[in-house]
């Protein structure tokens, strides 16, 4: 795992590396984080649609080949309205 740089990225964007984002959110919910994989692109938000942006953390190239990631695609970011 190899640890990048700071860099923003913007809804519609495709992702450049597979690994861990933060994701940041317009004035509805605080940043969290979110595993995306390279080639796809970044996804806009149930709630605050693009105005959402994100910042890698950590490039994961492994996910690149994992079986377990294959299928996994991410359209849209769900806007958790309760707090467990």
């Amino acid at each position: 795992m190899v640890k990048k740089e700071s860099k923003y990225f913007a809804v519609g964007d495709e992702i450049p590396q597979s690994g861990l984002y933060n994701v940041f959110h317009a004035e509805h919910r605080t940043s969290h984080k979110a595993v995306l994989l390279k080639g796809e692109t970044f996804p806009r938000c149930e709630q605050c649609k693009d105005d959402v942006h994100f910042q890698l953390i950590l490039e994961v190239p492994e996910l690149d080949n994992d079986p377990n990631f294959k299928s996994f695609r991410l359209y849209e970011i769900p806007h958790k309205t309760e707090i467990a």
